[in-house]
């Protein structure tokens, strides 16, 4: 088994084609066999903007409210989460 890591979504594959195809999406191979050059590389394609960018979309709408609130944002809950995701990105 191969386990492969993208931001916070973890997938369990069973074989090495299926990690490749895992690995050209974005996902680090997380097992004995990575090399740490590889490890290195895919850490350094990845802005720290995007990590954050893409934890938001991985919320729920109401995940994004409570924040959206702590943040003193009116009007949240009349947003659907794709203007509630561009608001927070905007403010964060």
């Amino acid at each position: 088994m191969i386990r492969m890591i993208k931001g916070n979504v973890e997938r369990i594959v069973a074989s090495e084609g299926a990690a490749a195809r895992f690995k050209a999406e974005g996902f680090i191979r997380m097992d004995a066999e990575e090399s740490q050059e590889d490890a290195a590389h895919s850490e350094a394609k990845v802005p720290v903007e995007t990590e954050e960018e893409t934890a938001l979309e991985n919320l729920t709408i109401n995940e994004l409210r409570k924040i959206a609130k702590e943040k003193g944002i009116n009007g949240s809950f009349s947003l659907s989460k794709a203007d509630l995701l561009e608001v927070l990105k905007d403010v964060m």
